[in-house]
């Protein structure tokens, strides 16, 4: 994982023990560097092309509780300006670590006159501000995390007086952990689909022997810790995480429970697909993820049964398998902890998952029992259109970027400053692409940024397309609309990069069906790849655009017209 991307420098308020093992694991996943203890304001005046961690204690901003509040307040003016000049010019996270020690008199939680508490109050708002401003800007809160472990066992009095750590040994271990936590999260796409069982997952007992009357669920003690377990799924259902079922079981049972049981959180609509029979349960899951077009590292598994855990984890280690506990009282808490589906941004397009998802089953259905595909494509009233980037669809334009692996020419993980700059250097050279069909609005899918080299070249930086959309032939409208922008400018050529990966070969096909030629030594665009700081190889292609004829276009001819 170590690359330039993953490099952070870390400062603090006080001493961090930066020695101390408790990094390690950090210091083996990211390139750390660290600012003398105290110093914090060095990292938000120079111009490291480094991410940050700043990790702040309350009590080191504040040594003196009888001070002037406005005067404490006019002093960290500046720190705040240039927090938010470094998050305006950088392009990389800002974690910001902050709180309070636990050794302060609990009254000045609730007294007006708490100077203590205003300036914790203070800063706080102004954090939450930079964070709402600053897609860059990520806000830890430690005391909180503390909260729940024990705050008195997190600090460290000796610590203090021996070497200005406000921590304990085991706070530092659980700060180090949530900021590993956190990284890791940040460079990990989160998993999109969560597995269900239903007899004793969803509610408490065997709906087939028990009946709905009988199963446990809203009752008093477990049947309301089943109820408060769907409400967490419904959370995740709210932030774009896909339900499907596998249950060996009778469909009629349990749709019975979904539909008639007046405790039932989950309904009917909520579940994108499901496999209801005594199958085994890696098959059918190895049969979902086909039909949604998804990798099976991006499911996770709960099941109460170990026995259908350990097959899953023996037939199918990509997925996830949650270790639920026996006590089902701690399986809400247990959910809600969850990291695997964290997602540091929540797109308009997160919440439609489950409707784009069950449309996208149901044409992948559908697709497989057509004997002429254009025909039938043409049929659905396909309806592309393409957007220019602003500020309601930047946060999709950047999600895209990070997550598309399969139709995705280059790969590159533009940030939403990169996405930023792009447009503002490139005019509409930068879009997105919506499409809408019989099946459904599938929000925005695709990615363009292009790039003019000279008056006869543009360079294709980024083209990537949703793998929710593969199969309808986007792709050549999209080449349609790339073109039409490259003849605005009269230019006869397009050349771009492949940079293959393990699961990107759709986009090389793609390069081979729609006439891309590898650029060889001879040829006159080695100029123009030279000033892009770019050398032939076996990854260039170029696109001769005059009287080009674009295959399956005819299935975009409705709109074309």
């Amino acid at each position: 994982m170590n690359d330039f991307k993953n490099v952070f420098t870390v400062c603090g308020s006080s001493n961090l023990l930066e020695s101390n093992s408790h990094w390690n694991k950090l210091k083996d996943n990211f390139k750390l560097s660290f600012e003398s203890h105290g110093d914090y304001m060095s990292p938000l005046l120079n111009n490291s092309e480094s991410g940050l961690i700043m990790i702040l204690f309350l009590d080191d901003l504040m040594p003196d509780p009888e001070e002037n509040i406005d005067s404490i307040k006019a002093r960290y003016t500046l720190f705040f300006q240039k927090l938010k000049n470094k998050a305006s010019s950088s392009k990389k996270p800002l974690i910001v670590c902050w709180g309070k020690d636990s050794n302060g008199n609990i009254l000045d939680n609730v007294r007006e006159d708490s100077r203590r508490q205003q300036f914790y109050d203070w800063f706080a708002e102004e954090l939450s501000q930079l964070k709402n401003s600053f897609e860059t800007i990520y806000l830890l809160n430690i005391s909180e995390i503390f909260y729940k472990l024990g705050s008195n066992s997190m600090f460290s009095d000796r610590n203090w007086y021996f070497a200005k750590c406000r921590l304990s040994i085991n706070g530092l271990k659980t700060l180090t952990d949530s900021l590993f936590q956190t990284l890791s999260r940040y460079f990990k796409a989160p998993s999109k689909v969560l597995v269900l069982d239903c007899d004793n997952t969803l509610w408490g007992g065997v709906v087939a022997e028990d009946g709905i009357k009988g199963i446990l669920l809203g009752q008093d003690g477990i049947g309301s810790a089943f109820v408060d377990f769907q409400k967490e799924i419904k959370r995740l259902i709210n932030k774009g995480v896909v339900i499907v079922l596998t249950s060996k079981n009778n469909e009629q049972d349990v749709w019975s429970v979904f539909d008639n049981h007046s405790e039932m959180q989950l309904k009917r609509e909520n579940v994108v697909t499901y496999r209801i029979n005594w199958s085994e349960k890696s098959l059918n899951l190895k049969e979902i993820a086909k039909e949604l077009d998804l990798s099976l590292d991006s499911f996770v598994f709960w099941d109460d049964n170990p026995l259908e855990r350990d097959k899953m984890k023996s037939f199918l280690p990509q997925v996830l398998t949650i270790d639920t506990p026996k006590n089902v009282f701690d399986w809400p808490r247990l959910i809600k902890a969850l990291d695997c589906f964290t997602k540091f941004k929540i797109t308009e397009d997160d919440e439609k998952k489950v409707i784009q998802y069950k449309a996208r089953a149901k044409f992948n259905k559908d697709y497989e029992s057509v004997t002429n595909i254009n025909t039938y494509l043409e049929s659905i009233n396909l309806t592309p259109a393409a957007i220019s980037i602003d500020d309601s669809n930047i946060l999709r334009a950047e999600q895209l970027c990070k997550k598309t692996n399969q139709f995705n020419l280059s790969t590159k993980r533009h940030s939403v400053a990169d996405l930023q700059n792009f447009k503002k250097n490139n005019d509409d050279f930068a879009f997105l692409v919506r499409l809408k069909d019989d099946y459904g609005d599938h929000g925005i899918v695709a990615l363009v940024c292009l790039r003019s080299i000279d008056k006869d070249t543009v360079f294709i930086d980024t083209f990537l397309m949703s793998c929710r959309v593969l199969g309808r032939h986007l792709e050549a409208w999209i080449l349609s609309e790339i073109i039409k922008r490259v003849s605005k400018l009269k230019g006869s050529y397009v050349i771009t990069e492949f940079i293959k990966t393990e699961r990107n070969s759709i986009a090389l096909e793609f390069l081979n069906t729609y006439g891309f030629d590898k650029i060889n030594n001879n040829s006159h665009l080695k100029k123009s790849l030279e000033s892009l700081h770019r050398q032939i190889s076996n990854t260039t292609y170029y696109l001769n655009i005059k009287d080009v004829k674009i295959p399956n276009l005819e299935v975009y001819k409705r709109i074309e017209k």
